[in-house]
C-alpha cells in the first residue's frame, strides 16, 4: 500500500479536512486572504479552497448598479464564460479566484483580489472586456 493511499484513507485526516472547509468563509468579500493566515496552514487552506471551488452564487436576482441612465446587474451566465470568477454577495463585485489562491503581500490586481470589480458594462465589451483583459494581462 502507498504512503499517499494510507493518507486519504485515513478517516482523521478527512474530518480535519472537513472542518477546515467547514470554517473557512466562502463570501469572497468577507474572507481573509491566504497569505494572512500562520504560514504552517496556508498550504492547507489553499487546498480546501481549491477542493470547494469558486464561491458561484445563484441568486434569484443580482443587485442593480446605476451606469449612465441604465441599470447594470452581475449576470449569472458569466460563470459559464469565465469559470474562474468568484461573486461576492457582500460587495456586489467578482473576484478571481486563481488570484486569491495565488496571491502573495503584495497583490499585483487589486480590483480582482482585494476592491472587487463592479463595472458590469466593462464585460461584454468585446476586446476591451475586462474580464478577458485580466485573464490575458501577463502581470
Amino acid at each position: 500500500m502507498l504512503m499517499s493511499q494510507i493518507v486519504v484513507n485515513n478517516p482523521l485526516s478527512n474530518l480535519k479536512e472537513f472542518k477546515l472547509i467547514n470554517t473557512l468563509e466562502r463570501d469572497f468579500g468577507l474572507r481573509i486572504p491566504v497569505w494572512k493566515h500562520p504560514i504552517n496552514q496556508q498550504d492547507e487552506i489553499r487546498r480546501a479552497y481549491i477542493k470547494m471551488g469558486p464561491y458561484q452564487p445563484k441568486l434569484a436576482e443580482y443587485p442593480r448598479t446605476e451606469s449612465g441612465r441604465q441599470y447594470r446587474q452581475f449576470q449569472y451566465t458569466w460563470f459559464d464564460q469565465f469559470p474562474w470568477l468568484e461573486y461576492s454577495p457582500s460587495k456586489d463585485a467578482v473576484f478571481c479566484f486563481s488570484c486569491f489562491i495565488f496571491e502573495n503581500k503584495v497583490p499585483r490586481h487589486l480590483t480582482f483580489t482585494t476592491e472587487g470589480f463592479r463595472s458590469w458594462k466593462r464585460v461584454n465589451d468585446g476586446v476591451r472586456c475586462a474580464l478577458l483583459m485580466h485573464v490575458g494581462s501577463p502581470t
